[in-house]
């Protein structure tokens, strides 16, 4: 919040204003502006959260079948995870 404030003022400064005579203003618009930009910032990183649900249940379910997680990056560089489940074994001697 104290950083959007800060922008604030120093946007209305470089307008001439007086940020003493608008300083009740400043602060609920430092104020709105900071929740709605953590609201959007909430459902940019839930979409994020949701897709790194989903990669983790694909990457348990090939490794639940003994297959390697692999992809390919978006500049062509391959990735190879050989996750695998690890079983107890007794050994009997």
């Amino acid at each position: 919040k104290n950083q959007i404030r800060e922008k604030i003022e120093e946007k209305l400064e470089e307008q001439g204003h007086d940020i003493y005579l608008l300083d009740r203003e400043i602060h609920l618009a430092s104020g709105y502006l900071a929740k709605i930009t953590m609201e959007v910032i909430g459902e940019l990183f839930s979409g994020a959260r949701q897709t790194m649900n989903w990669l983790t249940t694909c990457a348990r379910l090939l490794s639940a079948e003994g297959q390697p997680v692999a992809w390919i990056t978006p500049i062509g560089i391959p990735f190879l995870q050989p996750y695998q489940q690890q079983k107890a074994l007794s050994v009997v001697t």
